[in-house]
């Protein structure tokens, strides 16, 4: 039974348990009962591949928000320091973004500050709707504006969490041609010009090593902070580490 493809060790015992030996044996059982042995549909889907019938793929899971979220150390606390964090937490989420090849129409800021209180006091979240887009500078721009209204709103001083959420995704390949972009409106020429330069700033700082070229000043300590860490909600991707 090991011959055949997908059937390691584990598997070949599971189906001795249930009495199955031979290739034979396992020719003359029915679908519902391979299921059954494997525990999972794909057992069912082995049997209609082992006949040649094609079997459509099971859909792929959809990706609903691109973000990145970050604990600050005592140091980067105060809120000139956080705001540092939180426009290098922009960046990292939109050069992700444009790796998977999204874009995004809505920018979420979310803030827990390092102060005691209600979960209302100690907490504020804002969030933007954008044209539909990938580029820093539309995000970061964005940023700027939440970041202004949250200090309107709270005057804490210094910030324990941000989390930034880019959501509202599209697949460029799903993403329909712009009217105004088409009528030479300036706001879409502009976004395509950032596109277009985001782009770039993705293949130079890929090609000699990350910040090394950035959108304005980042001190050290920024980035050393900010680094991709192992998640407990998922596994980076290995380009994440270099964004």
């Amino acid at each position: 039974m090991r011959d055949l493809p997908g059937i390691g060790r584990k598997m070949e015992q599971r189906l001795r348990n249930a009495g199955i030996t031979s290739l034979e044996d396992f020719w003359n059982l029915n679908p519902k009962h391979v299921r059954r042995i494997w525990h999972s549909v794909e057992g069912e889907r082995f049997w209609y591949a082992l006949r040649g019938v094609e079997v459509a793929e099971p859909p792929t899971s959809k990706r609903h928000t691109i973000g990145h979220s970050h604990v600050l150390a005592p140091a980067m606390r105060p809120r000139n320091a956080a705001r540092l964090i939180a426009r290098r937490l922009t960046i990292k989420a939109a050069t992700r973004l444009r790796r998977v090849e999204f874009y995004a129409g809505f920018y979420n800021l979310y803030v827990r500050f390092d102060c005691q209180g209600s979960k209302a006091q100690t907490r504020w979240q804002g969030h933007l709707r954008l044209p539909v887009t990938q580029n820093n500078f539309t995000f970061l721009k964005a940023l700027n504006e939440l970041w202004q209204q949250m200090s309107r709103e709270r005057n804490s001083s210094r910030i324990k969490q941000i989390s930034v959420t880019l959501y509202g995704l599209t697949h460029q390949d799903k993403l329909m041609p712009d009217m105004f972009e088409a009528l030479n409106d300036p706001v879409a020429k502009e976004q395509k010009k950032h596109n277009r330069l985001s782009k770039a700033l993705d293949i130079i700082n890929g090609k000699y090593g990350l910040d090394t070229i950035m959108v304005g000043a980042l001190p050290e300590p920024v980035s050393r902070y900010t680094g991709s860490k192992i998640a407990f909600t998922r596994i980076p991707d290995k380009a994440e580490f270099h964004e």
